[in-house]
């Protein structure tokens, strides 16, 4: 297993007293709701959705988000076409289910994966099952094409499997206890277990019920296929149960350091009204939920959300979406192209000397000294820019050497990747 690990000097429990920031960025090209997404190596990328309910109209664009230019870029429409409420892997290009659009919804059980340096569409194997819309996947790492999956549908169902990238194949898995569910959201828990929750037992019944329990279970390379769901340990359900919450900052292997999920928005009642959510809330590692304040647009379901793991620490992108709902219905009547990147304050590592439990490293005049642990393995150092690009040619040491001296005169914002053996380690650092 392949371990990754992105460092910062801020833990989650201290965010409320660093502050939050919200930066409106280049709208998506159009205003659409359900809507997938997945960030691929820094990449961001988002596509599909619908951009009218009635009359049915399916937008089968596909673009990328480029952060230093803040602009969007068309890519390759992918071959199935406009695709409502899908879900994705977050970190691989893979993309599950979901209603094809027409002049009507066609849920469909296919797996698509989308090559960025190829910019292709290749079809995998379908998930078992019905095809439907509004299912769940938990990633294992990036990199790593293996994920769990399930749910979905309306009404909504409780099966749950595992895909094997390696071998393009599935496995049956344990059924989520209780009833079941579409719209629900799903993330890595600890280094060891999932944890699923929140969701609707019907998004086309007004009168619907929103399970509010969370339950746990080994994740993909941990436990057998007989291992049960168990109720989560110590879970602070949300004040208000929801489905459609758009999450994103799933645990990557290792590289959690108790960072949280960020869940924004989704369908909820409002008294006894069917209603768009505009609150954000944090889920930790140990189910805790933490209010961190409305969206700045407010009411929001049904958006993407995407979390920059490699060097954004603590920032999340959050855009399109539902913003109101036919009166009476759970349908969307009000459509955004808003994007917007959100930050937990007080992650600039600055110009300091940092300790980053392996790894220390520190500035001397236009240098970067790192230092690391005696190691027998060959350790190499990358430098990449924001978009993950290696912009200095790859350094290799004898890990018994401890030091390297990195020559850095360009000002930016930069990677420092560190690889030894089966370890790697990330620091983002910006050079004045």
């Amino acid at each position: 297993m392949r371990r990754t690990s992105l460092w910062t000097v801020l833990l989650f429990f201290s965010l409320s007293a660093n502050g939050q920031y919200w930066t409106p960025l280049a709208p998506y090209p159009v205003a659409v709701s359900g809507a997938y997404g997945f960030n691929i190596e820094g990449r961001l990328f988002v596509g599909g959705g619908i951009s009218s309910y009635d009359p049915l109209v399916g937008h089968a664009g596909f673009y990328e988000y480029l952060p230093d230019s803040d602009q969007w870029l068309a890519r390759a429409t992918p071959p199935f076409g406009a695709l409502y409420r899908a879900a994705t892997d977050q970190w691989d290009g893979l993309v599950v289910g979901g209603s094809r659009v027409d002049t009507a919804f066609h849920p469909t059980n296919e797996l698509w994966h989308y090559d960025p340096l190829t910019d292709t569409w290749t079809q995998k194997a379908s998930l078992p099952g019905i095809g439907r819309e509004g299912l769940v996947v938990v990633p294992f790492d990036q990199g790593w094409p293996t994920f769990q999956a399930g749910l979905g549908g309306d009404p909504g169902m409780n099966d749950w499997y595992q895909y094997d990238g390696y071998a393009d194949q599935w496995s049956t898995l344990p059924s989520l206890p209780g009833p079941g569910r579409t719209g629900a959201v799903g993330y890595y828990a600890t280094d060891t277990h999932i944890a699923l929750g929140l969701g609707a037992v019907s998004l086309s019944d007004t009168g619907t019920t929103f399970p509010n329990e969370w339950y746990w279970r080994p994740g993909v390379l941990f436990g057998d296929s007989l291992t049960p769901w168990i109720p989560a340990p110590g879970c602070e359900p949300l004040a208000t149960a929801r489905a459609g919450a758009a999450l994103a900052g799933q645990f990557q292997g290792d590289a959690y350091v108790w960072w949280a999920n960020v869940s924004v928005g989704g369908l909820g009642m409002s008294g006894s009204t069917p209603s768009v959510l505009g609150d954000l809330s944090a889920v930790t590692a140990c189910n805790d939920h933490f209010p961190l304040g409305p969206h700045p647009d407010g009411p929001l379901a049904h958006a993407v959300a995407l979390y920059q793991m490699y060097y954004d620490m603590g920032t999340v992108y959050i855009g399109t979406g539902c913003t109101a709902l036919i009166p009476g219905t759970w349908n969307p009547q009000a459509f955004t192209n808003a994007f917007w990147r959100y930050t937990i304050g007080g992650l600039e590592l600055g110009m300091q000397e940092q300790g980053l439990g392996e790894l220390t490293w520190s500035w001397q005049d236009d240098h970067v000294l790192l230092h690391w642990p005696a190691t027998t393995d060959r350790v190499e150092i990358d430098v990449l820019d924001v978009l993950g690009r290696v912009v200095q040619p790859t350094r290799r040491y004898d890990g018994r050497s401890m030091l390297a001296t990195i020559e850095m005169n360009t000002p930016g914002t930069y990677l420092l990747r560190w690889r030894s053996g089966d370890d790697q380690q990330v620091i983002r650092f910006v050079k004045p």
